[in-house]
């Protein structure tokens, strides 16, 4: 671990999981050192990375020794590499980068800027994908600047459970006031949906949250993220997750009086969806496919939430015919959907 000299209390904390990725990482850890809000650590969690990468962090941590520090630690998925990282952090306010991603120039000091004028503990703010940061990935459904607190929680918390647009946490900067270091016990299985398995209890605990439209982050596409593969500990994992957030929206249904369960059992069902059009849309043997969707088929979760007729309804027709297709054990209809899949995938890589 590497040690950071700086002498006093940072401002934020920039916490950047990083595993595997030198090929993007110098440009992400130079969109922090060059922020015109200068009041800033960097924590560089290497997990346990098997390319140049934790070289490459330690190299940076030489040259800004007062600003950086790394941390290496065995492969556990971006969530504890967080954790770790927040273990270290010594900011009033926590930042999450992935080491692909980059901010804007201006990132930090227009969050400064608004934590100032509304005294939050919560922003939430937009981002690109593009790297000129003119286009917003998210339409978010309040006006910029809105500060949702006491009542008006129950708005935030209304389009909370009900998208996937507030799931992510590098477009969050959260009071270190609302973490607590319990939150990921027993969550050693959690390694996908983790950005809504640690979001639900910082926004159950933020009093206040505001909202900006503003683009600050930028998320790098690029041709690895159009390979995909399907695991079963992907689909165990989003149960853990999701039953996480019916917990919670009973919680907030019934302090808010709003009905929220409603929504999570829709965002679940819609899970349960995702998974199976995931295990088509994999590279995997179109025998194999079939072998995941009937364990699939078998798993209660699956069948309980399957079926949620929210959900259903919002499925365009495409997606109604993938559900067909699986509901009904339709082999060649899944063939023809695979492929579709598969050439889509093709054209994304060439192009």
């Amino acid at each position: 671990m590497g040690v950071n000299n700086i002498d006093s209390t940072p401002f934020f904390s920039v916490l950047v999981p990083v595993y595997n990725q030198e090929k993007y990482l110098p440009e992400c850890i130079e969109s922090v050192l060059n922020q015109t809000f200068k009041d800033f650590e960097l924590i560089l969690i290497d997990d346990g990375s098997t390319d140049s990468s934790g070289i490459l962090c330690d190299q940076y941590a030489q040259e800004h020794p007062r600003l950086i520090t790394v941390i290496h630690q065995k492969n556990q998925g971006p969530l504890f590499a967080r954790r770790a990282g927040i273990g270290n952090a010594k900011g009033a306010y926590y930042l999450f980068l992935d080491a692909d991603d980059s901010f804007c120039s201006t990132a930090m000091e227009t969050l400064y800027n608004c934590i100032r004028a509304h005294s939050v503990q919560m922003v939430i703010f937009n981002a690109s994908f593009q790297d000129d940061f003119e286009t917003k990935s998210n339409n978010y459904p309040f006006p910029s600047d809105s500060v949702l607190e006491g009542e008006k929680k129950r708005d935030f918390l209304n389009a909370f459970c009900g998208t996937h647009m507030f799931n992510s946490m590098c477009l969050k900067c959260v009071h270190k006031s609302i973490i607590d270091s319990h939150d990921c016990d027993n969550a050693i299985e959690v390694r996908y949906g983790e950005d809504l398995f640690q979001s639900i209890p910082l926004v159950d605990r933020a009093r206040s949250i505001c909202v900006i439209q503003v683009p600050l982050y930028y998320y790098r596409q690029h041709a690895e993220s159009a390979t995909h593969c399907y695991k079963l500990a992907q689909f165990e994992s989003l149960k853990i997750v999701c039953e996480r957030l019916i917990v919670y929206s009973q919680k907030w249904e019934e302090k808010y009086e709003i009905p929220l369960k409603d929504k999570a059992c829709e965002y679940a069902g819609n899970e349960c969806y995702r998974t199976a059009k995931n295990v088509l849309k994999s590279n995997d043997e179109f025998g194999v496919k079939r072998n995941y969707l009937a364990e699939l088929k078998k798993d209660e979760f699956y069948k309980k939430y399957i079926e949620n007729i929210r959900m259903r309804s919002h499925l365009r027709m495409y997606e109604k015919f993938i559900l067909f297709s699986v509901k009904y054990d339709l082999c060649m209809l899944q063939l023809v959907i695979s492929t579709v899949f598969s050439l889509v995938s093709t054209k994304k890589m060439k192009g």
